[in-house]
């Protein structure tokens, strides 16, 4: 099996573990480390279709959590609710016409006063990324795409899971990869 990862900084921590998991031919990240909001994973995703790159037996995608900031001066999130929901789905149409299977793995959660108390940049609510996944489902269930709830999982760990504002400590990556993994391999997704 090949397979690669586009996502965020959170599916950056678990890639390692997750290619442990998975074996296989891992190819890491082909268009760099970050692909941060859904429009820069959607720009990617054109480019490697274009060029003919989208051939590996699994795509697992990540996105969310940059789509959700609220920057200061600025109304709602950095990517608004329906343009996330249109990339998604445009990205999914992509790889479906590329033949891949993919999964896609929603976003983590945050907890309000440990980021907005840490993060002076940008703010982001756990509400919105409730909703932001909320979306994602609407959009993985009318494109048959499966959803691996790394939410849920993520957030039974509680405040002591974070190593910052957002980011996780490297036994709770390991413990996301495992469940990714589990899902993947036994074919819940």
């Amino acid at each position: 099996m090949t397979y690669t990862i586009w996502g965020d900084s959170i599916s950056m921590a678990y890639s390692p573990f997750l290619a442990a998991c998975l074996g296989g031919v891992f190819v890491f990240r082909p268009y760099g480390d970050n692909c941060e909001d859904s429009r820069k994973l959607l720009a990617h995703a054109k480019a490697e279709f274009a060029a003919g790159n989208i051939t590996q037996d699994l795509l697992v995608v990540n996105a969310g959590l940059h789509d959700i900031k609220r920057n200061p001066g600025a109304a709602g999130w950095q990517v608004a609710p329906e343009d996330y929901a249109q990339n998604l789905d445009t990205l999914f149409g992509l790889t479906a016409r590329a033949g891949a299977r993919v999964v896609f793995v929603n976003t983590t959660g945050v907890v309000d006063e440990l980021h907005n108390t840490r993060c002076g940049a940008f703010k982001r609510f756990d509400s919105d990324a409730r909703q932001a996944n909320g979306i994602a489902a609407a959009v993985c269930e009318k494109r048959g795409v499966p959803l691996v709830d790394l939410y849920t999982r993520t957030k039974a760990y509680g405040p002591g899971a974070f190593t910052d504002h957002v980011h996780y400590t490297p036994e709770v990556s390991r413990l996301q990869a495992a469940f990714i993994a589990e899902q993947i391999l036994r074919g819940n997704v």
